[in-house]
């Protein structure tokens, strides 16, 4: 499946002045936390997702570990799991952001610290991401990082075990942001929407196709 959307998309200035779109979203990168949080409120398909599989997952991994329960080795494992989520599990989620950007074809991209916040956000310059190619976006570092956290779940032993575990519930977590950005577009669906960030201003606008109708 492509991940590119073939239909042509708009440019930042199409956007802006054409009169064919409607901005409906003003981001300020310094208030992303309590949008994230407002929207995940929404009742949607993605934010179920999100929600239910979160518990599904650590459901999971408290049945595995009934018989392999070793307390010395757990503690060691809690800290070596939280470690590795806030370094390189930090790092690598965000690389994948980055990479799927560059696949869309994205040229300007840079992480960016949210200190106050308390997160890191992977952000392109001026390009248009297309409902379909967001969705690549935000689902492909918990995807791929989730699966390879699985496979290790199940062919590790000892302190390590529990450092997959920790990392798995931390990270699927910590992916609140990617689901309810996502589940942002699905609301909107129906209207051919569009965003882009605006690094220089610290934004994020989403755009909507006008309706003939308005």
């Amino acid at each position: 499946m492509a991940i590119r959307d073939t239909d042509k998309k708009p440019t930042p200035e199409e956007l802006q002045e054409s009169g064919e779109y409607k901005k409906i979203q003003d981001l300020d990168h310094d208030d992303m936390v309590p949008f994230l949080l407002k929207n995940l409120k929404n009742r949607n398909p993605i934010n179920g997702l999100f929600k239910h599989g979160t518990m599904i997952l650590i459901g999971l991994i408290l049945f595995v570990w009934i018989g392999r329960w070793n307390t010395s080795l757990f503690f060691v494992g809690l800290g070596a799991g939280l470690f590795f989520t806030f370094t390189g599990g930090l790092i690598l989620h965000e690389l994948l952001h980055l990479l799927v950007y560059k696949l869309l074809g994205a040229k300007k991209t840079r992480l960016k610290l949210l200190w106050e916040q308390g997160a890191v956000a992977a952000v392109a310059d001026q390009f248009v991401v297309s409902e379909k190619e967001f969705y690549w976006l935000a689902f492909t570092p918990f995807a791929v990082l989730t699966t390879a956290g699985l496979i290790a779940l199940f062919t590790t032993t000892g302190w390590i075990f529990y450092g997959v575990s920790f990392f798995l519930v931390v990270h699927a977590t910590a992916c609140i942001g990617d689901f309810s950005l996502a589940g942002y577009m699905y609301e909107n669906r129906s209207r051919e929407i569009y965003t882009f960030d605006d690094v220089e201003n610290d934004k994020s606008y989403f755009y909507v196709k006008v309706d003939e109708m308005e």
